[in-house]
């Protein structure tokens, strides 16, 4: 039997989680920075602020592409075993990605806005040395928010589908 593709908006949304995920250690990086300048806090050259953002930019990644990578299964499984559900299922998945990026835009934003003892550097410093309890805290808590969007994304549907 032949593999069914995705429809366009299933690419389109598996895509969007996995980039996402990148464009939002970008832009919390960057409001981080003016944030801590405008409270008179210095801040690190543009040039190291870069070096550590990219550790953090795949540690934040890894919750997105793990979720990227079981959106994909559930859609094709879906659209194989029970192709009506493909609705319900973008919207879950669409708000399962809205509240991971809620959630990891959140802890970005207090991780790269740390100005204690040592900083933002030292945070990083931190994170990548104990990455044993940090990814699976993250993928925990990255999950929960997962599981939260997803709920808000079921409860959107069933209303736009008039069973609310």
């Amino acid at each position: 039997m032949a593999e069914t593709p995705l429809p366009p908006a299933a690419r389109r949304l598996v895509s969007t989680i996995v980039i996402g995920g990148l464009l939002l250690t970008v832009a919390v990086g960057i409001i981080a920075r003016i944030t801590l300048e405008a409270r008179g806090v210095s801040v690190v050259s543009w040039s190291r602020g870069i070096q550590l953002m990219i550790p953090l930019a795949i540690f934040f990644e890894i919750p997105f592409v793990v979720l990227a990578i079981y959106v994909h299964r559930k859609l094709k499984s879906a659209l194989a075993e029970n192709p009506e559900q493909l609705s319900m299922r973008l919207h879950m998945y669409v708000g399962a990605f809205l509240g991971l990026f809620v959630y990891q835009g959140y802890s970005l934003f207090g991780l790269t806005t740390y100005s204690g003892p040592g900083g933002f550097a030292n945070a990083v410093i931190l994170m990548l040395g104990m990455w044993m309890i940090t990814v699976p805290y993250m993928l925990a808590l990255g999950g929960g928010a997962s599981v939260v969007g997803g709920f808000f994304g079921w409860l959107l549907w069933r209303k736009r589908t008039g069973q609310l």
